[in-house]
């Protein structure tokens, strides 16, 4: 379950942070977990996306919008993994 409410605000932060101008890559964004390696994977299948978020060699500025996602409640994210680890 924490793994699931850390994804559900690191894809819903991501979105928050994408670049808009159809909102096909904002609401594109998702999350899997994994709960065999107790992961959670946040990312989207738009074929864009990675130039959006890394930028280009053609001058496209990378925008690290998954990235500023997954890390903007990154204190948030290790206190539930502590409260996950007492339980």
């Amino acid at each position: 379950a924490w793994l699931e409410a850390i994804g559900e605000d690191a894809s819903s932060t991501s979105a928050d942070f994408a670049p808009v101008d159809t909102g096909r890559l904002k609401n594109s964004i998702t999350h899997a977990v994994d709960e065999g390696s107790q992961c959670v994977y946040i990312g989207t299948n738009v074929e864009y996306a990675p130039y959006q978020e890394f930028g280009t060699s053609r001058g496209v500025v990378g925008k690290h919008f998954i990235q500023f996602g997954c890390t903007a409640h990154q204190a948030e994210y290790k206190a539930m993994l502590e409260e996950h680890l007492k339980q």
